[in-house]
């Protein structure tokens, strides 16, 4: 391995950094030597994510290794669409805001297509597997909830909930991703827009809300635990923090699409 060097100053003192042993040393001096620590990004590789134990979920259809993506409606009557179905049924024609949306006796289910993504659900599963190691026992790190959606969808079913979208219906709690447990939140028509064919669309997604606090407007990203270690931040912001209907993200992995549900109301 080549040895690479970065030269920069600090307090005025010519020096050299050694990237493979991470060692800061003097120009006048060699013999003064420092640590230095060294922060990067890590993209997460498949070995990383294989020595962390992380398995495709049980449920999931077979897949070749050359395919990372299958998009797929799932047949009538199997455990996986009743069990989905119900639940979006339920939520959306009993949950709070019921009354809000239009012929809501009416609403009948489509189709409900799962999205089996391996990249996009390895990353979530890591980033799952953090929240379990650093939060309090006890904690509510991952929740079911919907996101309206009526465009994008096939580059969230290959890329993924993207914080670029922001602000389409509104930055009230944050400049993130917006879901919400309640279903009949996002199914309001204004949110979940029916295209030309009077049909909506909505993700039914699993959503890593960890420990979270009260949104603001402005922000970017979601703010400090405790002063005194500012790097250590919550896990996500809301609405209400007693009540929480709305739940904001600020990172792209900490959501996985889940079900795609196409219905009309």
């Amino acid at each position: 391995m080549v040895q690479m060097i970065a030269s920069y100053r600090m307090k005025k003192v010519p020096s050299i950094c050694g990237l493979q042993n991470m060692k800061r040393i003097q120009f006048d001096d060699p013999n003064d030597k420092v640590d230095v620590v060294r922060r990067i990004k890590l993209k997460v590789s498949e070995n990383m994510i294989t020595a962390a134990g992380i398995s495709l979920p049980d449920s999931w259809k077979p897949m070749s290794d050359k395919t990372e993506i299958d998009v797929f409606p799932i047949p009538n009557l199997t455990n996986s669409i009743v069990d989905v179905e119900k639940q979006f049924m339920d939520s959306v024609q009993k949950g709070n805001h019921a009354f809000k949306v239009p012929n809501v006796q009416k609403l009948k289910v489509i189709e409900i297509k799962r999205i089996q993504n391996k990249t996009l659900y390895k990353q979530y599963a890591a980033k799952r597997l953090q929240l379990e190691k650093q939060n309090p026992t006890g904690t509510k790190n991952e929740q079911n909830c919907g996101m309206e959606q009526t465009r994008q969808l096939y580059s969230i079913n290959t890329n993924g909930f993207n914080r670029g979208y922001c602000g389409k219906h509104g930055t009230w709690f944050g400049q993130g991703v917006y879901f919400t447990p309640d279903a009949s939140y996002s199914a309001r028509a204004w949110l979940a827009q029916p295209g030309v064919s009077q049909k909506q669309f909505m993700y039914q997604s699993l959503v890593l809300t960890g420990e979270y606090t009260l949104g603001k407007k402005d922000m970017r990203a979601a703010p400090s635990k405790d002063p005194k270690d500012p790097l250590k931040l919550y896990d996500s912001v809301v609405n209400d923090v007693n009540n929480p209907e709305e739940f904001v993200i600020f990172h792209d992995t900490q959501a996985y699409p889940e079900f795609l549900i196409t219905f009309q109301c």
